[in-house]
């Protein structure tokens, strides 16, 4: 089964005559044709714009990795949402052949024309792929560069996955040892036969560490002047970043996400009911496939009374008024619901997904009281009303959100709203670029309408 919008990317790219190719994992290409597996796409350089411009027509979106090794230089994510399957499409296009261990990339392979003049038609599911001897070739030193000595070190592992191994099957019973020969000769003089049929035997099962050691090193040297970075350099770069991912991993952070390219958002979603609740988890577990996302909060628990009845008996002139319990408790949440806005908006600047949990100002807006003075109209609609509720709100804070859900069904709008004070000091910020009416079952709707504004 292929996805329609792969299909529609697939389609799109050929009639507008882009020269490209799923360039590896061409053995589970069912997988990447219903969106399990990523789209690796190699793209002629000159043809970089226009593929652009067809996967935005396609209602893709720009990502980007926050920082590290994830962010190569020639390669570019995009992602889109399959509604029909319920899956995030990843679609990388692949400038130039980077290869390496996955926190270094350290080798760029200068031969993508040739890589792909090689490619014919998939007749089952219609990607261009390679010749399998250039994929054998290219794939024989990938697995060498990516599983290099520190990762049997810390992992105890230095075999294939089964995955690499079935599609190594795969390619060796489809090659013919003569253009695989021709292919060195031509394109990779630097690497003689005798060490690639070296490297290829070591792949296999049954290879010992040292066997793997000795290939890798014999194959960088080899490779020297393909290379990014000094042996030294790739070496320490390589240590650093196992030890933040085995951090990461191991204090429950996990695996960096992508953030959009155009920078991070707030949305805020409104209501006071469970299911305003569910529909803010069920959106993180969406979007959180794909980006960072963080959920803040505007609900501030209750401080305890700094003075009870019995205390008034005992000490009655060390004791607080209600007065004075009741100001600063106005004072203490003031100030923790302006340093979580305050955070919000930090987080959105680094590029993160940011779910505002509006309930604490939702029931503000259900009180219609606890609010900053707002203009009203009788004319205006109940969702107006909100509207303007939540904005005189988040601009008193000096925060304002990006998108705004509204579960209509779970607010009730005050219409006794309270006219501005002339001479009152406004901040300035922009209203919420749209906002969107749900009920307590519309998660369907909150999704399209977040990914049409993402």
């Amino acid at each position: 089964m292929i996805s329609t919008l792969v299909k529609n990317l697939l389609d799109l790219l050929d009639s507008e005559g882009i020269a490209y190719c799923h360039w590896k994992s061409n053995a589970a290409l069912d997988r990447s044709a219903d969106g399990r597996n990523d789209l690796d796409l190699l793209i002629e350089r000159s043809d970089a714009e226009k593929f652009k411009h067809c996967v935005f027509s396609l209602g893709f979106k720009h990502a980007q990795a926050p920082y590290g090794p994830a962010r190569i230089p020639g390669i570019d994510d995009f992602l889109a949402f399959d509604f029909e399957l319920e899956r995030f499409i990843h679609a990388q296009a692949h400038y130039c052949l980077v290869l390496g261990h996955d926190t270094t990339k350290n080798y760029r392979l200068p031969v993508e024309r040739a890589f792909l003049a090689s490619r014919t038609q998939d007749k089952q599911y219609g990607f261009p792929i390679p010749s399998p001897e250039w994929e054998l070739v290219v794939f024989c030193f990938r697995m060498i560069l990516k599983y290099s000595w520190i990762s049997a070190a810390l992992t105890s592992r230095y075999q294939l996955p089964p995955n690499a191994l079935n599609e190594l099957e795969y390619l060796k019973n489809r090659v013919k040892p003569e253009t695989i020969n021709q292919i060195l000769v031509d394109h990779f003089p630097y690497v003689d036969k005798t060490l690639f049929d070296y490297c290829l035997h070591t792949i296999e099962p049954g290879s010992s560490k040292t066997q793997w050691g000795l290939a890798r090193y014999r194959l960088r040297l080899a490779l020297d002047c393909a290379s990014l970075r000094g042996p030294l350099h790739t070496t320490l770069l390589g240590m650093w970043r196992h030890l933040a991912n085995a951090i990461r991993l191991r204090s429950g952070i996990g695996a960096l996400k992508r953030n959009p390219m155009e920078g991070g958002i707030v949305i805020a979603i409104m209501g006071d009911s469970p299911e305003t609740q569910n529909l803010i988890v069920e959106l993180k577990k969406w979007l959180k496939q794909a980006y960072q996302v963080q959920i803040i909060s505007t609900q501030i628990p209750k401080m305890e009374s700094l003075s009870s009845a019995e205390d008034n008996k005992k000490s009655p002139n060390k004791l607080l008024s209600a007065f004075e319990n009741n100001l600063l408790s106005r004072i203490y949440r003031d100030a923790i619901l302006y340093r979580r806005m305050r955070n919000t908006r930090r987080l959105a600047g680094k590029g993160v997904i940011v779910l505002l949990d509006g309930e604490g100002i939702s029931q503000f807006a259900s009180k219609g009281k606890s609010l900053p003075p707002k203009t009203a109209s009788l004319d205006d609609k109940p969702g107006d009303r909100i509207m303007d509720q939540i904005q005189s709100y988040y601009d008193e804070k000096g925060i304002t959100p990006d998108l705004v859900i509204v579960h209509k069904r779970n607010i009730e709008v005050s219409s006794n709203i309270p006219l501005k004070k002339s001479g009152e000091k406004q901040h300035i910020t922009q209203p919420p670029a749209t906002y969107l009416e749900v009920n307590a079952d519309a998660l369907l709707y909150a999704k399209k309408f977040i990914w049409n504004n993402l």
